[in-house]
Order: structure tokens, then C-alpha cells, then sequence
């Protein structure tokens, strides 16, 4: 699924495991911000925690400082980020 949705550029699935006998998934059909699209379609080079992290990101999800501190070592600016402590 990882790699579909990294080949059509949009945002990775979100999982929701809070019930013991089911599991939510939410799919998106389109883009939540172009640029994260436009990242994916330009560094190749990009790990799947890096994609993860962007894709935390993109959809105001905290993210932990091992991310925010990789994030800003690829020199990815990231002002909409809330730092999970």
C-alpha cells in the first residue's frame, strides 16, 4: 500500500487500532498540501521514515524530536510542526 500510494504522491494511510477486535483505515484520494507531493516526486532519495515524518507533517500530527531533528538535517523547514515531547 506504502508503495501505491507513494507512486500516485498522496498521503499515507492512517491507521486507527484504538478498538481490540477492528481496525480503521483512512485512504486519501487527493493531495492535503501540494508540496509534500512535490517532495515525493523529487527526492528520490528519501527513507520511508523520512516520507513518514513529512507525511506527520502535512497532517499536523506531532512528531518526536528524532524526527523533527532528521527533518531539519535534510533542511526541510518545517513551521507547522508541534514538536512531541
Amino acid at each position: 500500500m506504502f508503495t501505491i500510494q507513494r507512486d500516485r504522491f498522496l498521503p499515507l494511510p492512517d491507521f486507527d487500532l484504538s478498538q481490540q477486535d477492528a481496525t480503521r483505515v483512512k485512504l486519501y484520494n487527493k493531495e492535503i498540501i501540494s508540496d509534500f507531493s512535490y517532495v515525493l516526486r523529487t527526492q528520490k532519495n528519501l527513507s520511508l521514515k523520512d516520507i513518514i515524518s513529512l507525511d506527520k507533517v502535512q497532517k499536523h500530527f506531532p512528531l518526536k524530536h528524532e524526527e523533527v531533528l532528521q527533518l531539519r538535517n535534510l533542511k526541510f523547514r518545517t513551521p507547522d510542526f508541534v514538536p512531541q515531547k
